[in-house]
């Protein structure tokens, strides 16, 4: 990245928009030590935000283990967010074969059948 002929590795800076600070710092921790911090592992919206960083920034890794990880949360409190995130980036292998793992779970329940459905509904008529 900053050793790179792109604008960051010629500036030696790098800009990050669009991310809170505590997905940076898990962002930065990631690209030191190549593991998800603890504050990400069971933290569904943080993972969410760094799929996008991983790919943005050529880290497949990232992107590959944040996928997992985000499966292993699969509820039916999260089950929209987390389809949804999946399915942005299914054009990575690891990231579609978690996407099947997740539409396994989902068909074994109706509770978050209900609420992936209640999640496409939400200004449809009761």
């Amino acid at each position: 990245m900053l050793s790179s002929d792109m604008r960051e590795g010629a500036e030696r800076r790098l800009v990050i928009r669009n991310a809170d600070i505590e997905t940076l710092r898990a962002f930065l921790e990631y690209i030191y030590t190549g593991s998800l911090p603890e504050v990400a592992v069971g933290n569904a919206p943080r993972l969410q935000e760094l799929i996008p960083l991983g790919d943005l920034y050529g880290m497949p890794e990232l992107v590959t283990d944040c996928a997992q990880k985000l499966t292993g949360l699969l509820s039916a409190a999260n089950v929209g967010v987390v389809f949804r995130a999946l399915r942005a980036y299914r054009h990575f292998p690891a990231v579609e074969a978690c996407m099947s793992r997740a539409k396994t779970q989902l068909k074994a329940s109706d509770d978050m059948l209900e609420a992936l459905l209640a999640s496409l509904c939400v200004n449809c008529p009761h």
